[in-house]
Order: structure tokens, then sequence, then C-alpha cells
């Protein structure tokens, strides 16, 4: 078995690009509103910063590069720009 607390690298953790510190938010309630058909889709707010948000999506659509995001508890509105997306979870920057 390997003791990695004894290698040269075993502290080392990986840089943190992010600019504004995460914070978690027990699952807040979120719509995202897609298009000019204003599609909703239902999302939760996984953690959050003053910059944008993780979101989960639990939907097969397809989410576009721009939409806005609708946030429940305290209201607030924010054009968004999609920065990461995998199955189910997407990371978003605030642009307005």
């Amino acid at each position: 078995m390997v003791n990695y607390a004894s290698q040269k690298y075993a502290s080392v953790r990986p840089i943190e690009k992010r600019v504004a510190i995460r914070k978690d938010t027990y699952l807040r309630a979120a719509d995202l509103i897609i298009g000019e058909d204003k599609v909703t889709v239902a999302a939760s707010v996984l953690d959050s910063s003053s910059r944008g948000l993780r979101l989960y999506v639990n939907s097969s659509i397809r989410i576009p590069r721009r939409f806005t995001v609708v946030l429940f508890s305290p209201h607030s509105t924010h054009d968004c720009e999609l920065v990461w997306q995998n199955e189910k979870e997407i990371g978003i920057q605030f642009i307005s």
C-alpha cells in the first residue's frame, strides 16, 4: 500500500482559478429562461459566488451559451453565460 502522506507532493491541491469564493446554497430553486420562446427549465443551485453559479439541471434540453436565470428566495434575475457543462450540472457566470 502507498503512503501518500509521506510523498513529496501529497499536500499539493489543485489551484483554484475562481476570482470569487463559492458558498453552499442548500439547493435553492432556480429557473433557466431559454431563447425567444422563453422555454423554462427547472434547476437547483448547488453553490454560488458573486460572479456565478453551479446548477443541477435534470433535463435533456440543450442549454445554449446565453440565457437568463431566475433565482428564488431571495428573488433575482441575471443574464448568464454557460461556462461548462456535464451530464446534469452546469457552471454559469453572470453577465448582468
